[in-house]
């Protein structure tokens, strides 16, 4: 079992919130002005049309502090990129019908990301931070700034307890992105190599790097591993966090790179 929550905020002054949401979940971390992680909370099993499932997130004193930035971070299974902004054909879209649209432009590429949030998860943030005093990203425009400028090819696969979201780029352009429920190695390994597949990443040469809620000694990596020669976990040494205790920043990844978005 991986040590996800902890909080040594008492001991450290907290400038800085992400929060990250799932379609049934709210996760939070708390930043000192360095940069350094000193806390993470999470909501699990949420429905968010319920008020009783989310009232004990309204009254936690932590959402309701005061901080110098606020980035939430939306990971969401039906966004869609365009080359050009089209509000009226993504109003055509199944799955984004009954949602708040959100659009930005991915950094350094000609495209234009279209993602939403239920109504209900959008009333729970204007009233945890007020309407104008937060910053929405959708995940993939966390990773787009967070790979910006990278021209190697090289695949991204984030973890999450039933999701993995799998991001590809070649010469500093976004080739693939998309998340998937899985139930096992098998399922994970099938969605790995049929993105390779698709954009031609080469699994004996590029890069792929792991992040999120995995470990190199589980069955999953370990029969990524017998596929893909360069499988490694994210190693970034700006990423940095106040325990040594079980648990490690790429578990994080999301939180940091929603930090980094806005720098």
């Amino acid at each position: 079992m991986l040590q996800k929550d902890f909080d040594l905020s008492g001991q450290n002054n907290v400038h800085r919130l992400t929060v990250f949401i799932t379609a049934d979940g709210l996760f939070y971390s708390c930043f000192t002005a360095d940069g350094t992680l000193v806390r993470h909370h999470s909501y699990t099993n949420l429905l968010f049309s319920s008020r009783d499932t989310v009232q004990s997130i309204v009254v936690d004193p932590v959402l309701r502090a005061q901080y110098e930035r606020i980035v939430v971070v939306v990971l969401t299974s039906n966004d869609q990129q365009l080359a050009v902004p089209d509000d009226e054909l993504i109003k055509m879209i199944p799955g984004l019908e009954y949602k708040h649209i959100h659009m930005e432009k991915l950094p350094g590429q000609l495209a234009y990301n279209y993602y939403g949030l239920t109504p209900h998860q959008e009333s729970l943030l204007d009233e945890l931070f007020g309407h104008d005093n937060y910053i929405v990203h959708n995940f993939l425009f966390a990773l787009t700034s967070y790979y910006l400028g990278i021209n190697k090819p090289m695949m991204h696969l984030h973890f999450e307890d039933t999701t993995i979201t799998l991001y590809v780029q070649k010469n500093g352009i976004l080739q693939f992105y998309n998340t998937f429920r899985y139930l096992g190695p098998k399922d994970v390994l099938y969605f790995t190599l049929a993105a390779c597949q698709l954009t031609g990443i080469d699994t004996s040469q590029d890069s792929v790097v792991v992040s999120g809620w995995m470990e190199g000694d589980t069955s999953i990596y370990k029969k990524l591993n017998g596929y893909i020669k360069h499988l490694s976990i994210m190693d970034d040494a700006d990423f940095r966090i106040a325990t040594t205790q079980g648990h490690k920043p790429f578990y994080y990844f999301t939180h940091y790179a929603g930090q980094l978005c806005v720098l």
